[in-house]
Formats: structure tokens, sequence, C-alpha cells
């Protein structure tokens, strides 16, 4: 019969323990403990307070409710309070500031101890912050509701709550403060609001299950180890008003395999990416100016760095810069033309300096002639193998070596044609080139003395690349097939009588001059280049 007493009061007490109690209390600041009854401190498992609250209340929640588990306070406001009744539990007296969770609400600063037993809590719809070690070491608190006044979140604020999971800021935050999240191991998500404007140091250490992270624009300042440990994260866009990588902020993020320096960072901090055993390739842009104490140690995967600028950036402490590299293995990707200045600079010396390929063309567009086989070459630079490729099948172009290239074309049979021609090379942004191919015009006529210039249209002028004339010819119709006639290759003229001319309109301009017959003018052809037939 004992027995059975004995085991029908375990099994009341385990009922009685584990029973959910809720209570509702109206209170003005400093009343809460006056308002719940001793069961009440000991049973209640559910709070919603409403009325006004201060450091005092915050206070018996945290070390007379031993099973307190969820917390409404939405309704209520924080007031201010000076004293020693609040959550510091000093003997002098505190100021703790109105419209603010107070400082160590939930977490007791001479025991070193959190309340155990908090599981979820929807904070006041005013608090404008949270105090710093509000809820530091709360390891059981997996949800919190922030409202929409919210301005900033206190140092410490919620260090070690390892059982969060989805943490929603409000878009009213401004201040995350120094370790508010640190080491909240659980966290699978977290956002960052478009008002943000600081992130403390080490705010974001340890969020290991936290997938992606997103910067936005508005962020003027993040502190040192910031994303100390976010083994997850792949990678972490910096904005534009950053333009410093301060101390350790990636330090340990080994879901990095690459990374692209911004090009707004002008200084990259000590140990900034220390001990990414996964990272393999990093890209520096010319704005980096200083490296602090050892930004690769422990970067034993690293086995690419690009930089941009042609000119090495001095190394001031190049053990330092060096340690944690297998300079063996890793390849410095340098820009064309600068290998040899790599190659002797402090530090930069010590890896395998291999110049980035590189072409440069002379112009991005061309003329071929319309006849069969016409060629025009090109000046070029490279130190790279070239792939050619053009949209049209008439041209086709090749390269023989690391300065030309050769553009070779069919007859064209009607009107002037395009064609666009691909030049790539791996590493190198592609180039285009226009190519543009005349009509292989032929224009045969009979002509008087002086009448080329008024039979040939304009818009058939730039088309004619072969000229066969007939009849009497002067000084003024060379001046036509000089001048007007740009695409001129080939001009045949046995057939026609050079007559007397005497004038202004000649080959020689702005001059009255007296050209005899039977005697091609002065200057007739002089600087047409382009022609490679004159049959006299």
């Amino acid at each position: 019969m004992k027995k059975i007493i004995i085991l029908s009061f375990f099994v009341f007490s385990l009922f009685t323990i584990s029973a959910q109690v809720s209570k509702t209390v109206s209170i003005t600041a400093g009343g809460l403990y006056g308002s719940l009854t001793n069961y009440d401190l000991l049973n209640v498992t559910d709070l919603t307070i409403t009325g006004t609250i201060d450091a005092r209340d915050f206070e018996i929640l945290r070390d007379s409710m031993p099973v307190l588990a969820t917390i409404d306070m939405s309704g209520t406001s924080v007031v201010a309070y000076t004293g020693t009744g609040g959550t510091e539990n000093y003997t002098t007296s505190v100021v703790y500031p109105a419209d603010t969770i107070p400082q160590y609400a939930f977490f007791n600063v001479m025991m070193g101890t959190a309340i155990a037993s908090l599981t979820s809590i929807v904070l006041p719809n005013t608090i404008l912050a949270t105090g710093n070690s509000s809820f530091k070491f709360c390891n059981t608190l997996h949800s919190v509701s922030f409202p929409a006044s919210l301005l900033a979140i206190g140092d410490d604020s919620f260090t070690s709550c390892n059982s969060l999971g989805v943490v929603t800021l409000p878009p009213s935050l401004k201040i995350i403060g120094n370790d508010a999240f640190y080491s909240c191991g659980y966290i699978t998500s977290l956002n960052i609001p478009s008002t943000v404007t600081t992130i403390g140091s080490s705010a974001f250490y340890g969020l290991w299950y936290v997938a992606s992270l997103t910067i936005p624009p508005s962020v003027t300042a993040i502190g040192s180890y910031a994303f100390e440990d976010c083994g997850t994260i792949t990678s972490i866009d910096l904005p534009s008003a950053i333009t410093t990588i301060p101390s350790g902020l990636f330090s340990g993020c080994t879901g990095f395999t690459s990374y692209i320096i911004p090009s707004n960072i002008t200084s990259v901090g000590g140990q900034a990416f220390a001990y990414i055993t996964k990272l393999e390739s990093i890209t520096i842009p010319p704005s980096v100016t200083t490296f602090g104490l050892w930004p690769f140690i422990g970067c034993s995967g690293l086995r690419s760095i690009t930089v941009s600028s042609p000119t090495p950036l001095v190394i001031s402490n190049s053990s330092s810069f060096l340690t944690g590299i297998d300079t063996l293995q890793c390849i410095l990707h340098v820009p064309y033309g600068s290998g040899n200045l790599y190659k002797a600079a402090n530090g930069w010396k010590s890896f395998n300096v291999v110049e980035d390929n590189y072409f440069a063309l002379s112009t991005q567009s061309i003329t071929v002639a319309g006849a069969q086989s016409s060629i025009v070459k090109m000046k070029i630079v490279s130190n790279t193998a070239l792939t050619l490729s053009s949209d049209q099948s008439w041209v086709v172009v090749t390269n023989p070596n690391d300065s030309t290239l050769v553009f070779s074309a069919t007859a064209n049979p009607g009107f002037a044609r395009t064609a666009t021609v691909s030049v790539a090379a791996s590493g190198v942004t592609s180039k285009t080139i226009s190519v543009t191919q005349l009509c292989d015009t032929v224009y045969s006529h009979s002509v008087t003395s002086g009448s080329l210039g008024s039979m040939i249209p304009y818009s058939d002028r730039s088309t004619i690349t072969h000229l066969t004339l007939t009849g009497t010819i002067d000084a003024r119709d060379f001046d036509v097939i000089r001048d007007s006639l740009p695409n001129l290759s080939f001009v045949d003229l046995t057939n026609t009588t050079i007559a007397a001319y005497s004038g202004t309109q000649g080959t020689i301009a702005n001059y009255s001059i007296d050209y005899p017959a039977n005697a091609i003018p002065t200057y007739a052809f002089y600087g047409r280049q382009n022609f490679q037939t004159i049959l006299l």
C-alpha cells in the first residue's frame, strides 16, 4: 500500500511539474512580483503581461519563475528605472533607459547563468533596443518576436542562444551590436534588413548552418571577425561603402572556395581569410594598397592568386603575407607585360608567376574589296592562342602569328555586305571585328572631257572598284578618279584620249593650271594607296 501511495504521489508531482500553467497580468512598473502568488511564481509556464514594466519586473521573470517558458509582453511599455532593484543586481544605483530591454534581462551576471526554461518571447511593441547581454546564454530560447520599432540589438544580446532557429529581424533595425548573435550555432536563417548601417565585431560568429547572408547597401561599418566561422556560407558580397575588410572578417568560413575582393576595398585586415582550408583562388584588385598580418594563414588549399595591377603592391612583411600559403603550388596570375616586375618584387617573387592571357586589336572594323580572294591584314598583340569565328561564310580569318590577323573574302556578286568576326582566348574578354565587303562593281562608260563627275551618281561612287573609260578625258576627270571613288582599285584608260584643260578644277585644287594634252596630269593618282592596277 505504501508503494502505491508513493507511486501515485510521483505521478501527480510529475504531472504538476510538466503541466502548462498560463497567467495574464496587467501591472504598473515594478508591480509584477505583487501581482503573482507564490504558486504562480513557481508554476506559471506561459505569462502574458500588459501595462508598464521596468528592470525590476525583468529581474522577477529571470530569477523568481523557474519554469517560465513563454512570455508575451507585446502589450507592455518599458519605462525608465533608476535604482538597485534591477537586473544588474548591484548594490549601487543603475540607470535603465525607457523603451529598452534591460541589460542582463535574462542573464544573471552575478551568477553567470541565464533563465533555463525560456523558449519563446514576444517583445514589447514599442521598444527601441535590446540591452547588452539581455538574452545571453538563454540556451532553450528558440523563438523571438521583434517589434517594428526596434532600432538596435545590443552587444552580446543573444550570445550562445543555441536553440534559435529562424531569426527574422524587423525592417526598422539600424545597429547590430558586437557579439549580438555570437555562437548561435543552430540558426538556419537570418536576414539583415535594408535599414541596417552597422554590424558589430563578431556579430554573427559561428552561424554554422546559415547557408547565405546578404549584406544590404545601407551598411557602412562592419566590425572585425563579424562572420568568423560561418562555415556553410560560400560567399559574402560587401557593399560599396565598405573600403576595408576588417581583421578576421571571413576567418574560418570554410565554405568559401573562391573570393573576388571588391574594387572598393583599399585594405585587407590581418587574418581576414585565415583558416579557410577550401579556399582555392582569390582575386586582388588594384585598389588594395595594404594587407594586415597573416591574411591567408591556414589557407593550405590556395592554388591561384590573381592580381590586376600592373605594378606589384609593396609587401612590407612578406613572411607574414606568405604564412599558410604553399607557394610551390600556388600560381600568381599577373597582367600581361608585368611578369618580370612581380618576379623581382618582395613577397610576390616567391610564387610561380604567370602572365595572364592577353590580346589587343589595332582596330575593330575593316573594309575588304569585292574581288575574289581579296585580303586585308590587321595588326594585333597577343600572347595566347586565339579562337576565331565568323558569322558569315564569305569571309575567313586566320592568325598566322602573334601580330597579325588575315581576312580573306570571296567575290561579292551584289551589294555591300557585312560580317562579324569574333576573337576569343581563354581568360580574356572576347572582342568582335566588323567586316564590310564592298560589291565588286565594274563601271564602263564613254565620256567627253570633264563629264565623268556628272555621269556617276553619288550613291554609286563608294561601290565602284573597277573603272573602264573610252572617249576623251582631261584633268577634271582625273580629279574625280582620284578623290571621288574611294574604293577604286582598277583603272583602264587604254581607249581614252587626254585633252588639254586650263582651270581650277583639275588635280591641283584652287589654282588655275594649264594641263597639256596627251599627258597624265600632275598629281593624277597622288595618295591613292589602294590602287592595284592602272592601264594607260
